[in-house]
């Protein structure tokens, strides 16, 4: 499937898949077909940067050009319900948790509330440029760039992590959990409890992006183009395949992984 400029990354609910393009063109498709359901232009911002996310009928993403803009929409038509100003707005997916949406960029991270964008917290490190980082949630914890860890509840600055993207957590069939760290272009798997690592996978040198995990396999892309599904539990690598270029986003949904590349999204299911 191609889209019509390029895109910056995917999200999946309730059998609809959401692309933004990098002027703010938002839309959505349906995930069985590929057919669009709708299609809105964001208001406010001409650059756009930061994959969205779908949960609960709503999706989330950010702008920049001027300023900063964080957006909630409705899923099932496209409406915009609410935007908040924030500091810059690039490469920074909301995440959510805790009841709460977050988003970091440099020395400014926020937590804000799903239905109407309310600020819950701001942690300001005194600061601000251009660029920003996708924040993960786990465990009440939220790691954001600068390599920082806060709480959820309160967003008091509770430690800080080692790596240079923002780690991906995911727990396995045990109940054990795993936080997954790109450093360098190789991707370490490690103990959120003693924070050893487990494994490392290297790929072809150019991993790139967050990893996702689905059903305990770890999918992780690299500027090359290759994909990569890893055994979560020892970083095996099952198969890889070329997408055709820089893979700059990755989601799931309804059995398949959906995996963006420039300007063709591409949709993979198990046989």
């Amino acid at each position: 499937l191609l889209l019509g400029n390029y895109s910056v990354g995917g999200a999946y609910d309730n059998g609809l898949l959401f692309f933004v393009g990098s002027g703010g063109d938002l839309t959505a498709l349906k995930s069985l077909s590929g057919k669009v359901t709708w299609s809105v232009q964001l208001p406010d911002q001409y650059s756009f940067s930061s994959p969205p996310i779908a949960i609960g009928g709503q999706v989330f993403t950010g702008g920049a050009g001027d300023g900063g803009t964080l957006y909630g929409v409705d899923e099932k038509h496209g409406h915009l319900q609410w935007t908040q100003s924030v500091e810059n707005g690039d490469d920074s997916s909301p995440a959510f948790g805790d009841g709460g949406i977050y988003v970091s960029y440099p020395c400014q991270d926020y937590k804000f509330t799903p239905i109407a964008g309310k600020p819950i917290w701001h942690y300001s490190g005194g600061c601000e440029g251009g660029g920003g980082d996708t924040p993960s949630y786990f465990d009440n914890r939220v790691y954001t760039g600068g390599a920082y860890v806060f709480n959820a509840d309160s967003g008091a600055l509770v430690g800080t992590y080692a790596g240079n993207a923002t780690p991906a957590f995911f727990t396995n069939d045990k109940g054990k959990g795993y936080g997954l760290s790109l450093s360098n272009g190789e991707l370490y798997c490690w103990s959120t409890k003693t924070e050893n690592v487990t494994w490392n996978f290297s790929g072809d040198g150019q991993l790139t992006g967050l990893p996702i995990v689905v059903n305990g396999i770890v999918y992780i892309g690299s500027q090359s183009g290759t994909l990569y599904a890893l055994d979560g539990a020892r970083g095996k690598n099952l198969w890889s395949t070329n997408v055709g270029g820089w893979v700059t986003g990755l989601t799931a949904g309804q059995g398949a992984l959906i995996v963006t590349s420039g300007s063709t999204i591409s949709a993979y299911v198990p046989q």
